[in-house]
């Protein structure tokens, strides 16, 4: 579903179900570091989508059309909020109108591999982990009684599959306890919580010019030896790649020795790319237009402290 901006800047108010599994360290795409970056507003609201979320977006309506015709009339769009002491709040995509049931549609393997996560059997709970924890998160949202979670989706390869998630008690209780622990030690504290934050989203925290902070110097250390480390690593893959392509000698083909149906190949690829010295000469108007001067890009360097600093 797309969140506006409205709804974007509410979510600072409490967690949201898709927040859950990177409280609980179970999310690739995030850590329980990036939630505290966004609720603690140290990175601005990111409303760009990647190709994948975009497909989901576009792909949302036929997905919530195929779950309506098996499941009954449903309530597109329908915001809930835990009970009272609980910080969690979730959008459904829809909710059924005769059960309460929320229903949370999928697109899935368009662009990457499918999660092995993903079942294939109609009407089973086999999908990915973080969607189980967001489901619970959004039948505790939703209504006491309510026993599952529908979760309508389509998948590359697959086509249109509907899953059930029963409600787990057990996994609810255990999203309530840990929800009010993050929000009340690390958020409303404002605390760093002991989880990394991914690297997109460490490099848009708002930063105070000027500002000086006093850090430990293990973490400089560490970052200077993964430097050294991946610089290395490099070093030796090019050494390898000039040890092979001489093996490889005048030759743009190899059949690897033993191992049937293997090919090596080194051929000449053709890789577009923009004159910009003949478009600034002969469309300067054009290349004025869209070359941007002011683009600005951080920068982390180790220097030594001027005396007297």
């Amino acid at each position: 579903m797309t969140l506006t901006a409205f709804r974007m800047e509410a979510r600072k108010e409490y967690l949201g179900a898709s927040d859950m599994a990177a409280v609980l360290g179970l999310s690739k795409y995030k850590s329980a570091y990036d939630v505290w970056l966004e609720k603690t507003e140290r990175v601005p609201v990111n409303m760009d989508n990647n190709k994948a979320t975009d497909a989901g977006i576009k792909f949302e309506e036929g997905v919530l059309a195929f779950a309506e015709e098996r499941l009954g009339k449903i309530r597109r769009n329908q915001f809930r909020k835990a009970p009272e002491g609980i910080p969690i709040g979730a959008t459904c995509d829809a909710i059924v109108v005769d059960t309460d049931e929320p229903v949370e549609a999928k697109t899935a393997g368009l662009f990457s591999p499918l999660d092995p996560g993903w079942g294939n059997e109609e009407g089973s709970d086999e999908v990915p982990e973080p969607y189980i924890i967001q489901a619970q998160a959004q039948i505790l949202c939703v209504k006491a009684d309510v026993k599952l979670c529908w979760m309508p989706a389509f998948l590359g390869g697959r086509g249109f599959r509907m899953f059930a998630i029963p409600r787990n008690q057990d996994l609810i209780d255990l999203i309530c306890e840990k929800a009010v622990e993050f929000w009340t030690q690390y958020v409303q504290a404002d605390k760093q919580p002991p989880s990394v934050p991914s690297i997109d989203m460490v490099k848009r925290m708002r930063r105070l010019p000027e500002k000086v902070a006093a850090i430990d110097p293990q973490f400089v250390d560490q970052w200077q030896k993964a430097k050294e480390a991946a610089k290395q690593a490099e070093e030796a893959a090019e050494e390898a790649q000039a040890a092979l392509l001489a093996q490889l000698g005048d030759a743009e083909t190899a059949e690897l020795i033993g191992r049937d149906g293997q090919l090596l190949t080194y051929f000449e690829e053709r890789r577009p790319r923009l004159d910009q010295k003949k478009l600034r000469e002969e469309l300067p108007d054009v290349h004025k237009k869209y070359y941007i001067e002011d683009a600005t890009a951080r920068v982390l360097r180790l220097k030594k402290q001027k005396k007297g600093a």
